[in-house]
């Protein structure tokens, strides 16, 4: 069974008629046809009551179209989650920051970063370097801030890829 198979079957139910559906699809109607004839082959039932002029369901394409369209509404709240996720518009962030930071300096940029991501959680743990980088290395965290002593040139960063060093001074 395919997606395209499954918008054909709804497009036919919901405009009464394979031409129209196959307009409304931008394609053939005998493309439409084989379609839902392959769909009723795969799931070995008539979805149409094909013996009147318009596209009528039969009691098991009744239940199917309802069962189609979930799986639609589904697949589609499942893509636009992912879009979400991918543009940082929803998900969460685990991110360790020393104490001293997290008193200080952490609630003017918690609050900025909730008004620029308002749908996005941001799970903050206070912890030392060390244990934040092992955090990390776990890959139980996302980011951690880290502070070094200054005569350290760099920090093994494992979430920037294998080998990278991290060095912001």
């Amino acid at each position: 069974m395919e997606i395209r198979q499954l918008e054909y079957f709804v497009s036919v139910v919901e405009t009464s008629s394979f031409t129209r559906a196959a307009e409304k699809q931008y394609v053939s109607q005998p493309c439409i046809t084989h379609s839902i004839r392959k769909l009723e082959e795969d799931l070995g039932i008539d979805l149409f009551d094909r013996s009147q002029k318009k596209a009528l369901l039969t009691d098991e394409g009744k239940l199917f179209y309802t069962r189609a369209c979930k799986l639609l509404h589904d697949l589609q709240d499942t893509m636009t989650e992912m879009t979400d996720l991918r543009n940082l518009a929803r998900g969460t962030i685990k991110l360790a920051i020393p104490p001293m930071i997290g008193s200080c300096l952490f609630p003017y940029l918690f609050t900025s970063f909730q008004t620029q991501y308002p749908h996005l959680t941001l799970n903050v743990y206070e912890e030392g370097s060390f244990a934040a980088n092992r955090l990390i290395e776990q890959e139980e965290l996302d980011l951690g801030i880290i502070i070094l002593p200054e005569e350290n040139h760099g920090f093994p960063a494992p979430s920037l890829g294998k080998g990278k060093i991290c060095n912001f001074c």
